[in-house]
């Protein structure tokens, strides 16, 4: 099992007409807790309780701050309130993955064949709504910080301080629980050399 999780930091805007409706229920912070969750995967179910509800179960368990955050569950329409088990303390909102909350092929990009055939549709649409156009969507809900948090990732010891908090006071804008480096080939490389050429500070470990 893994820890990861990345909290990652987005100036905040209001609230905007293109995600009209997206989730479930009110936004009650500025800051989110985001999982990806589908029912069914390539691989597993989804909803069993050895992913998406572990996962939800191993944060409430082991990080009381989440308490503070709306937890954000996005899904692509198969996935109801029924299927997870949302503590009634946490503000579980469940958002609707669409076009026009970033979930998808960009424009101009529907004909386009992937060179490498071993990555799926869904596994690229993730990587697209993480890697860029998350960050506008969970702005136009209202958000300014968020924890990315995979269905199969877990806590596995307690986090006693509110880690928004912590990157807020500190002034970072990005920072993980765990390092995971699985098969990343030269990206690690890469992202060390960044730091080092623009002289970034190193990382830190909360202990």
């Amino acid at each position: 099992m893994r820890t990861r999780a990345a909290v990652l930091l987005g100036v905040a805007h209001a609230w905007h007409p293109a995600v009209q409706g997206a989730c479930t229920r009110q936004r009650r912070s500025r800051d989110a807790v985001v999982w990806l969750g589908q029912r069914k995967h390539s691989s597993y179910d989804a909803s069993h309780g050895n992913t998406l509800n572990a996962s939800l179960a191993s944060v409430v368990t082991h990080y009381r701050a989440i308490r503070a955050a709306d937890v954000l569950i996005w899904h692509e329409g198969d996935l109801s309130r029924s299927d997870v088990d949302s503590p009634s303390e946490v503000n579980v909102r469940f958002c609707r993955l669409a076009p026009r909350t970033g979930w998808g092929r960009g424009r101009g990009q529907d004909r386009i064949r992937p060179r490498e055939t071993r990555w799926s549709e869904g596994y690229m649409r993730m990587i697209r709504f993480y890697a860029v156009t998350g960050w506008d969507t969970l702005r136009h809900l209202g958000y300014e910080w968020w924890m990315r948090m995979d269905d199969d990732s877990f806590f596995l010891s307690n986090i006693d301080y509110n880690v928004f908090d912590a990157m807020r006071g500190g002034g970072y804008v990005y920072g993980f629980r765990a390092l995971s480096r699985e098969c990343d080939r030269m990206f690690g490389a890469f992202v060390d050399v960044y730091r080092e050429d623009h002289g970034l500070p190193p990382l830190l470990d909360d202990g």
